[in-house]
Parts: structure tokens; sequence; C-alpha cells
């Protein structure tokens, strides 16, 4: 067998995943070989290292080897079995192994990673001496190739430097000074890193020295060291990796150093008592999440030259009240101040171009923002939340404004949208509950859903007539509304475009429009290829020539007291007069043959309604929470109640059904008092 198929069979063989190596007696040694590693059996069934080809780098040493059809147990590293092997660095050791002989790894001096298995082995003497993995005069190997000196666990990283890589938790050791040089066998390495996750959870530890050869503190390396107060970093340090310092919520304050050039995502998330920083000069980049949730985090000095504040950044710094950003910074990542509660004003840098997603969603102090003439874009959720904001001015190069932009900006009075937006999303002004006065510019072409709901001293609005779509509930919960005109280029509108506007009198169609009219003066918006009555107000009179009253048509219409409507309508539809709080009597036409989900649900005032013979159905909710309902009779032709649908009506005194068969669902009549008896006088067990 040649080198090469011998590779092959390591690496590709059928053997591979049992971690067998099939093996050939070298007739000059008279020792079995895979041409990676030396073997002798000790018994009938088992195996030995004995050594190696004195070029491996790395080696996973095989569980099982394989001569003549035979199989043999690899139980044992023979004595110097790697001994001086000067270029190996790792090494895998299978569970099949108990025992390592004396000095087996002796002088490796590149040896950095040793994987043993779990199992109970037994070691020789002077195992991994003179090895590269964590030398130190005063440490004790222990069984696993770890060196420690009682607290803390080192290992090389070159010819002259260690990391410390772990530390062992003791309930009488809470301050540590790491040393800043450690000697083994009159030898000095310098400590220059603390590794990743090195001193991870530990919840005893309080204080810790860094000695000033340390440049860089690795992953999460202090993350969730919960009593720790007080730190004290080195003057040269470089770098602060990932995490490092996440969840030390006991931090209060600390010294970073000007010589810091990287600071990584995190570093110091959920630092929940972290009162103050400053950040060195030589940082150009403020990673995502860096202060993320530090809610008590109250000063922050943003050094010039500082040119991206990450994504996140400050998000959840409850208790931030101000902060200066340097004009050296282009970009502010997604939430970097989300939720920051106290933070009341804030300049944009002028070089700012795009003002991304949920930057400052929640900041409910926030009452002045400069935005700089070169934003051209506002993203989603941009300003969502800040309760407090009442004007704002909008560069005239933004021409994109995105969903949720300035939603709940409760004090928000006006706002002019630029020239060149053409589209308002969707919710963008949502529940800007004192927003007075809009101006729309003629660049906008869609209006989409939400864009305005619940703005509730909302009076007057021009839509013009480059718009061409109104979004579901685009104007809804308006109650300061007065009046709508909808211009000739609309081509649709969405469902409840106006539900709930309260005060609404006055609504018209433009007599070009080609999809909408205002027929007869009716007070109404109706959709012309179908005849459906789409949205109405308190003066609306329905022509004769509608046949559906459509979804939500007059929700909320606060001052309909009664309504006529004609025999051309065939359906009512889905909460089409729910909430008409006023509304008290309502004539329904044979015509009528649909009553949909909720039609008059919430029409507390309702007292007197007839439901024709032509209605096959009563869905759920159609009359739920009509308090003011004393009776009614239910005709012949129902054969179904639903759910709910006279639920809580409760001065109902009389109500009737038929004697023939109907189904009634659950809770169809919950809350009622009243007594529900059949034509002929037979009470009905609800």
């Amino acid at each position: 067998m040649n080198s090469e198929d011998k590779k092959n069979l390591l690496v590709d063989g059928e053997n591979k995943d049992d971690n067998v190596s099939v093996v050939y007696l070298n007739k000059e040694t008279g020792q079995l070989t895979d041409l990676l590693l030396f073997y002798w059996l000790t018994s009938s069934h088992d195996a030995a290292v004995i050594g190696n080809n004195g070029h491996l780098t790395s080696i996973e040493i095989p569980s099982t080897i394989e001569w003549n059809g035979k199989r043999y147990a690899v139980t044992k590293i023979e004595e110097k079995a790697f001994a001086n092997s000067e270029g190996l660095m790792s090494v895998v050791i299978p569970e099949s192994v108990n025992r390592i002989g004396d000095e087996s790894f002796f002088g490796c001096l590149k040896l950095k990673s040793i994987i043993i298995p779990d199992t109970d082995i037994k070691f020789g003497e002077n195992v991994f001496k003179g090895c590269g993995i964590k030398i130190e005069e005063n440490i004790e190997l222990d069984e696993k190739g770890n060196l420690t000196d009682s607290i803390l666990y080192y290992e090389t990283i070159s010819e002259t430097e260690v990391e410390v890589c772990g530390c062992i938790q003791k309930t009488d050791v809470r301050e540590i000074e790491i040393p800043s040089v450690i000697e083994w066998k009159r030898k000095r390495y310098k400590v220059s890193s603390i590794g990743n996750s090195a001193f991870e959870n530990n919840e005893i530890l309080t204080s810790i020295i860094i000695p000033d050869s340390v440049m860089k503190i690795g992953k999460r390396a202090f993350d969730g060291c919960r009593s720790l107060s007080s730190i004290i970093l080195p003057k040269e340090m470089i770098k602060i990796e990932e995490a490092a310092f996440s969840q030390c919520v006991s931090l209060r304050d600390i010294y970073l150093p000007n010589s810091i050039k990287n600071i990584g995502v995190g570093a110091f998330g959920f630092c929940r008592n972290l009162v103050s920083v400053s950040l060195p000069t030589q940082l150009t980049l403020l990673e995502d999440g860096l202060f993320f949730g530090c809610n008590k985090l109250s000063s922050v000095i943003i050094p010039e030259g500082i040119t991206s504040i990450g994504a996140l950044a400050f998000a959840r710094c409850s208790n931030l009240i101000s902060i200066s950003i340097p004009q050296s910074v282009t970009s502010i990542g997604n939430g970097a101040f989300l939720e920051c509660h106290e933070l009341s004003s804030v300049i944009i840098p002028e070089k700012i171009t795009i003002i991304e997603k949920d930057v400052f969603l929640g900041c409910e102090s926030l009452t002045n923002v400069y935005i700089p003439s070169q934003v051209s874009s506002i993203g989603d959720s941009a300003f969502s939340s800040c309760s407090k904001l009442q004007s704002i001015n909008i560069p005239y190069r933004v021409k994109s404004i995105g969903s949720h932009a300035f939603s709940h900006c409760r004090n928000l009075i006006d706002f002019s949208i630029p020239f060149g937006v053409t589209s308002i999303k969707e919710d963008t002004f949502w529940g800007c509950s004192t927003l007075k006065s809009i101006i729309i510019p003629n660049s906008v072409t869609t209006i989409e859903d939400g864009a305005f709901s619940e703005c509730s001293k909302l009076r007057n609005v021009s839509i013009p007539d480059s718009v061409t779509l109104l979004g579901e509930r685009c104007f809804s919960e308006c109650k300061a509304l007065v009046s709508v005109s909808i211009p000739k280029s609309i081509i649709s509108i969405g469902t409840a475009a106006f539900s709930c506007c309260k005060g609404l009198s006055n609504i018209n169609v433009s007599s070009e429009n080609q999809y909408y009219d205002s027929r007869n003066n009716c007070n109404a918006i109706i959709e012309t290829s179908s005849n459906t009555l789409i949205a109405g107000c308190k003066n609306t009179i329905i022509p004769n020539s509608v046949l559906s009253i459509g979804d939500y048509s007059f929700e909320g219409c606060d001052g309909l007291n009664t309504i006529n409507i004609p025999n051309s309508v065939l359906s009512i539809g889905a909460n089409a007069f729910r909430f008409c709080s006023e509304l008290s009597s309502i004539n329904i036409p044979d015509s009528v043959k649909t009553i949909d989900i909720g039609a008059f649900g919430g029409c507390v005032s309702l007292f007197s309604v007839t439901i024709p013979n032509s209605v096959k159905e009563i869905p759920e909710l159609v009359f739920k929470c009509c308090y003011g309902l004393t009776s009614i009779v239910i005709p012949k032709s129902v054969k179904y109640i639903g759910i709910e649908t006279f639920a809580f009506c409760e001065n109902l005194t009389s109500l009737t059904i038929p004697n023939d068969a109907i189904e009634i669902a659950r809770d169809a009549f919950k809350g009622c008092k009243c007594q529900i008896k059949r034509e002929d006088g037979t009470i009905y067990k609800k």
C-alpha cells in the first residue's frame, strides 16, 4: 500500500465514521503503521501508539486499528510517543484510550490544543512537560493538560506571550490582579490578552486589575460577572471584543483609555448600573448594541472622529438625558437611540443623509430635533412614540418617509410633507392626536393604510389631484374632520377609510371621477361600478340606486339618529353601522337579503329594529351591546342566529323566534335577561 492510497483511506475511506485506521506491517521496523502513527499490539484485542512520523502538525488518534482483517482498540499512548514533535499543534485523543504514558507529549512547544475525552484516563508523569500549552512556574498541570495557579488558567499564544483563558471560581477570591509577566523554567512570558469567556458568569468577582501588558480583552471575557463593580484597564490597551463586559450589572463607571481602537458589538450591553462613560479618541466606529440596555447611563461623550453609530448602540438607555453627536458621524444605525425615554434634544450631524428605522422610536421626552438639509430619507418608525415632539422641520430633499415614522407623536401639532414624497406610508401619522393641519404636496400618489388614523384633532385635509389611492382606515377616527373632498384622480379607496370620523358632515366626490361618485348630493362615497356605498356621514341620504351598504361605511358615525335604507339595497356589510351611538331606530326593507357580521353592534341607543322576511341568517355580533333594544321579532325566514348576535342586550324584554327549526349558536343571547319565546308561546331554553 503506497502513501497516497493510505491518505485516501484515512480521509475518504468507508471506515471514516468509526474512526478506524487500516494499518500494515513495516517489515524493516517490525511496527504497524498507517503512515502517520506507529503502533504495537499489547494484547489480542488492544493496541498502543508508540510513535509518529515526525512531520505532524495535527492528528486525530484513531479509536481502532485494523490489521489482517482484525480490529484492535487503541487503549494506550506509550511514553514519549510524541515527545519533541516540534510541529505538532493539535491532538484529538479518542475515548478508547485509558492510559497516557510518561512524557508522551514532552517538548511539543507548539502544541496549543488537546482534546481529551471525559473518561477515566490514567496519566503518567510529565505528560505535557515542556509543551507550549500553558506553562508557569507556580502552575500545576491538571490531568487534562490545563495549567492553573489555583485561580487563573493561562495559555501560550506565541513563544513569548500568554493569554488568560479561564478562572477557577472560589468563594474567597473576589478581587484579582492579573500579573503582567509569568515565569516558567526561567523563561518569561508576557500576559498580553484575556481570552474569550475567560471570566464569563463569574458572579463572585467584584474587582479586577488588568496589567499594562494586556492589549486585548476577548469575546464575553467578563460577560455575566454580576458582582464586578471595579475594573482598571491598561493605558495601552487596543481592543475590547464582542460582549466583553455584557451584563456586568454592578459596574457603575469605567475608564476607557484613548489607546483603544476597537470596541466590539454589545461590549457593555445590559450594564444596568453604568452611569457615565467617556469614549476613546481613537475610535472611529461605535458598534451595534454597544450600550444596549444601560438604563442608568445618563452621560456619554462621543469623540470627534467617530464616523458611524451602530444599530441599537444606545437603545434602551432610558436615563440618557442628552447626547452630543460629533459632526464627523456619517451614519446612525437602526434603533440607535430606541426607547431613550429621557432624551430631550438631538442635533443630527450635517453629513447624515438617511435617518434609519427606529432611530428615535419611543424617545418620549424628545421635544427638539434638528434634521440636516442633506437628509433624503426617514425610515420606518424613526420618530414613533416621541410623544412630546411638537414640531419638526423636514428638509426639502426628503423623498421618502417610512411607515409609522411619526406614529403616536401625540403632541405634534402641524406637519408639512416635502414636495417629492410620493407615498404617505402605512400608519405614518397614526395616533398623532393633536395634529391639526397637514400639507400634502401634489407629488403624493398614495395615502396608505392607517396613514392618519386616530388624528383626532385633524379638522381639514386637502387631498391633491395627484393621489390615486386611499388605503384602509387611512383617515379613520379623525374625530374632528368636518369635510372630505375626493378628487378625480382617486381610483381606489380601502375599507373603512373614513370610519369613526364622528364630526364628518360633508362628503363630496369630484364629478370627473370615473370610479366613485356622490350622486344626488348624497353626502357619501359610492363605488360607481358596484353601486356600493363605502363611506357615509351623519348627513348622508342613501340614494335609491345603491345596491349595497359597504363594510364599516357608517362605523362610529355620531350624530346619525335615523337613516332610511331604500328598497334598492340588497345587503348590509360587516360593521356597517357599528358604534353609531345615537342611532335610535332603523327600518330594514324587504329587499335586503344579507346582514353581515357586527352590522349594528354597539348601537347603544337603538331601541327598535325590524328584520325583514327576506333575511335567512343573522350572523355573529350583529346586535351585540345594543343596550337600548327592548323587543325584537325574528321572522320565519331566519334559519340561523350566530355567536353573540344579541349578547349583552340588557334591556331586551321580549324576543320571539319562529316555531320552525332554527339553529342558534353558542352565547347568541349571552347576558340577556329576557325569556325567549316561540311564536306558539313556548319558552326557548338558552
